[in-house]
């Protein structure tokens, strides 16, 4: 989980998206994926050596050769969205959050940390794969 976390708030990936990583990429090293997001449109994610750093760590004790980065233990397939609500509702509650705490928030995260280190709002947008300026300005 810590794994699928650095990756939500370093690259700005919807949940979607980074379930549908396969561990090719990082076990070569490299720091940049091409990815199909939300209508079909492919964009490239650039991810910090240090999220990379993660994710071999995490593939280093896995026992199976499953394509997929994230996947279930047992008969390994990728995780699903679902999998996911139970674990971050008792992440919420195990840190005493109030607010909501989901994936998208994570996205969000990610938009606003960059906004707040001065990137630009038309880089920002493509970072984030949005097709509209105004989604992009509601972070």
């Amino acid at each position: 989980m810590r794994t699928l976390i650095e990756v939500l708030l370093t690259t700005g990936l919807r949940i979607s998206e980074a379930l549908s990583l396969d561990r090719g990429p990082f076990e070569r090293g490299s720091t940049e994926v091409e990815i199909v997001g939300k209508g079909g449109k492919c964009r490239t994610v650039f991810f910090p050596v240090a999220t990379v750093g993660w994710i071999k760590r995490f593939l280093h004790f896995r026992a199976d050769d499953f394509s997929a980065v994230f996947v279930t233990t047992g008969i390994p397939r990728r995780w699903d969205r679902n999998d996911l609500s139970k674990y971050f509702k008792e992440l919420k509650w195990r840190a005493g959050i109030n607010k909501p705490l989901t994936p998208h928030i994570l996205r969000h995260t990610y938009c606003t940390n960059l906004r707040d280190n001065g990137t630009d709002i038309t880089l920002i947008k493509e970072l984030a794969g949005h097709q509209d300026i105004q989604t992009t300005a509601k972070y």
